[in-house]
Formats: C-alpha cells, structure tokens, sequence
C-alpha cells in the first residue's frame, strides 16, 4: 500500500517506535494483521498523529494516559519503548504513570466487556 497519508505515517511511526518495531509489524504473514497495520498506519499514524499542534512527546504521554485508563498494558510497554525516540524525560514519565495508575487503581476493575466486576 502506498498513499500519501500511508507514507506520511509510515514515517512517522519509524521516527517515533524504530525501525524494529516496524519491520516485525510488517513481517506478519496474516493478511487481516497486515491489513490492520495499513489501516493503522494510514488513518492514526497518518491522520492523527501527524497533525500539528501537539508535539510527539506530549502525545505520547496522553497515549499513555489513554493506555492506562484502558488496562492495556503490552500497549504501555510498546509506549514506554518508544520514549527515548520523542524525547520524554524517563523521570516524567514515571511521574505521569505512578499518577494514572492511581487514578487507575481507584475505580472498579472491569472485564474486557466492560461490566464491572463485583466482590
């Protein structure tokens, strides 16, 4: 797939997770993974992130926040990686996650279908 956005978040997705992440993401034999990696690409990458008005590293502490709020945490650990390429202080980030997962801690858990649990 090849289309300006395509392109454009490509590039994007390079500078901010390396170049490793991105070749084991398009290695994926799966036809659904790698249309899904398109899609990605394309639309978040390409369309979201790409926008101005934010720089990266802030964005990827919302993304962080987003993730811990969502109990994701392979998500987290794939953010984390990624904050050597947008420049955010290590010390921040701990900061912001001890934060959020205070927050996190503080509300009911709940399954992945979104029901909260009950004790």
């Amino acid at each position: 797939m090849s289309t300006p956005l395509y392109d454009k978040g490509l590039a994007l997705r390079r500078k901010v997770l390396g170049e490793k992440h991105i070749a084991k993401r398009q290695a994926s034999p799966d036809p659904f993974t790698q249309q899904q990696n398109e899609l990605v690409t394309e639309i978040a990458w390409g369309t979201l992130w790409s926008r101005p008005g934010l720089p990266l590293k802030v964005r990827s502490l919302v993304t962080l926040g987003m993730l811990t709020a969502l109990d994701r945490p392979d998500e987290i650990k794939g953010t984390s990686s990624a904050r050597s390429t947008t420049a955010r202080p290590r010390k921040r980030s701990t900061r912001c996650s001890c934060r959020l997962l205070a927050i996190a801690a503080s509300r009911p858990p709940t399954a992945p279908c979104g029901c909260t649990y009950r004790c």
